[in-house]
């Protein structure tokens, strides 16, 4: 219950791992902003921005974003938040 208090990225996830492995799907360039929290003792959430190439076509962001979500799924994080941004476009999040 401290976990949740804190809003602590749960012990069994690590951030880089996921980020690597959302890193690795088609079609995505880069990862970052990345979130993890539990928002129960039996789920967690997630926010990340994802990066693809600026011509991607929106039926392969959705694409990506399922795949994205998927991938997540499988990691028990079941409430994920995915934005994804043109390689060329800027952030506007203060750190990303």
């Amino acid at each position: 219950s401290l976990t949740l208090y804190l809003d602590a990225v749960p012990k069994e996830l690590n951030v880089n791992d996921i980020e690597n492995k959302l890193s690795a799907l088609k079609g995505v360039k880069g990862v970052h902003h990345t979130h993890i929290w539990a928002i129960s003792t039996t789920e967690t959430a997630l926010t990340t921005h994802l990066l693809v190439p600026s011509n991607t076509s929106f039926s392969d962001v959705q694409k990506i974003r399922n795949d994205a979500k998927h991938l997540l799924e499988h990691l028990n994080i079941i409430h994920a938040t995915i934005e994804v941004e043109g390689e060329e476009e800027n952030c506007y999040t203060s750190n990303c």
